[in-house]
């Protein structure tokens, strides 16, 4: 499900969720250590890291529609553009270009899918 989700997402989710539990232990020992029953703060965290996650599965979603609208385009013989760092480059099946697996393929350059769009 997470194939085609950038790794720095899940990361900062992880870390995200890491803290607010942090957050979440500390205010409940200040909050004991005061007598307080207080659950607002750990709500907060809760929501926040339910906030996220779903932004996280959002992304993927988007991200999987447009891996598959690329390949469509790609399929109708329609230019793609795809970048790589800082190059960019016009995918088309008429200049040899060839779909493998869930990249594009030429020559020795492997090019995600997931990183084109519709040069149109």
């Amino acid at each position: 499900m997470f194939e085609y989700v950038d790794t720095k997402f899940l990361v900062l989710d992880a870390v995200l969720i890491a803290l607010l539990l942090f957050v979440a232990i500390l205010e409940s020992g200040h909050n004991q250590s005061k007598g307080l029953h207080e659950r607002g703060g750990r709500m907060f965290a809760a929501l926040f890291t339910l906030v996220i996650i779903g932004s996280t599965l959002y992304m993927e979603i988007s991200t999987k529609e447009s891996v598959q609208e690329s390949i469509v385009t790609y399929k109708k013989g329609l230019a793609l553009e795809c970048g790589v760092g800082f190059n960019s480059y016009l995918v088309q099946k008429s200049t040899g270009w060839e779909l493998s697996r869930k990249n594009f393929l030429k020559d020795d350059l492997l090019i995600p899918i997931k990183n084109c769009r519709s040069a149109l």
